[in-house]
């Protein structure tokens, strides 16, 4: 998703600094421009927090019951990166 959002900022001239928070700012960005609903804003950032928790720890550290909520919005992560890039779309039920 990040790199479906920053190949569309480039492609309208959106300049994203390049800092400690830019992740943060890339979907900020992309919720005031409506380019994702705030609901996507908040789920994206769940799974963002996640993927800074995995990268930091040790995968027998993970908690099966904190993993499957995320596990469930990978859906709708999904179906936002069709309709940015539908030639790319999968086949979602």
């Amino acid at each position: 998703i990040e790199k479906i959002l920053i190949f569309k900022y480039q492609e309208l001239d959106i300049v994203i600094p390049n800092d400690e928070k830019w992740h943060t700012n890339l979907l900020i960005e992309g919720k005031n421009r409506n380019m994702i609903s705030e609901e996507l804003e908040i789920e994206l950032r769940e799974i963002m927090g996640f993927r800074h928790f995995y990268r930091h720890t040790y995968g027998f550290m993970l908690d099966i019951d904190l993993l499957s909520p995320l596990l469930n919005k990978i859906r709708n992560v999904l179906l936002f990166s069709n309709t940015l890039n539908p030639e790319l779309s999968t086949t979602l039920k």
